[in-house]
């Protein structure tokens, strides 16, 4: 009968740790429940957290970042173009002047 004791009080031991983690889950669980409505509650308020104004305006600063830098790299690539049709025209002045002396020799 001692033996059955003992057993029951291990088991009502072990019922007492396991009831004990399930109720500091649960709180952690209902901290975070609290939290999240707390935050809910804010933005319904109208207050907007400091670090989402900060998130909002980082990503204004990147998409104006990236249209900046796509219409540098437009006018990269024209003036590339530019450069490639004048570099056709460099040897255009010896020509002229290579015409020029046969021209004066007839």
């Amino acid at each position: 009968m001692e033996a059955q004791v003992n057993g029951l009080r291990h088991q009502l031991e072990t019922e007492k740790s396991s009831f004990k983690k399930m109720q500091v889950d649960l709180q952690r669980e209902l901290q975070g429940a609290f939290e999240e409505n707390t935050k809910l509650t804010t933005l319904l308020d109208g207050k907007v957290p400091k670090n989402l104004i900060d998130s909002i305006e980082l990503e204004k600063t990147v998409a104006d970042l990236k249209k900046e830098m796509e219409k540098s790299h437009e006018d990269e690539r024209t003036l590339q173009a530019k450069i490639k049709d004048l570099s056709a025209l460099q040897d255009l002045p010896d020509k002229v002047n290579s015409l020029m002396k046969q021209v004066n020799l007839f």
